[in-house]
């Protein structure tokens, strides 16, 4: 059954983008704070953040999967979310990691619209 004002469809939006660690589900949102937060945390530039992820360590997925979650429990720090992932056995860890990495992927501007939304911003660093 779906909430009222919720389609079925934005219903199952809301499902995918979930997970679930130490009994509790948790929303993944990646708009602009959890794509700060992570390249802050990663110490990289906004323009580099995906290649970055492709060259760190696994340990850094972590740290895609606490931003996620920033946006429903600000309050949650990175500690917390590597405990919970350390709680669960490597299948369903590498579950959770997997689903929060092609989330954050799918947020992320096509290569184009990045590079159009430089050109309109002339301080902005353009796209690598």
């Amino acid at each position: 059954m779906t909430k009222p004002g919720k389609t079925e469809a934005a219903e199952k939006v809301a499902q995918d983008s979930q997970v679930t660690l130490g009994g509790e589900t948790f929303p993944l949102r990646y708009g602009w704070g959890a794509f700060t937060a992570i390249a802050d945390a990663l110490g990289c530039t906004v323009v580099n953040v995906e290649a970055r992820l492709a060259n760190m360590p696994i340990s850094a997925l972590n740290t895609v999967v606490w931003a996620g979650m920033l946006d429903a429990r600000p309050e949650i720090q990175p500690e917390t979310v590597n405990a919970m992932l350390n709680r669960l056995d490597l299948g369903e860890a590498q579950k959770v990691v997997a689903k929060a990495g092609a989330l954050f992927r799918a947020s992320m501007p096509k290569q184009e619209e990045a590079k159009a939304a430089a050109d309109a911003d002339p301080t902005a660093t353009p796209p690598a």
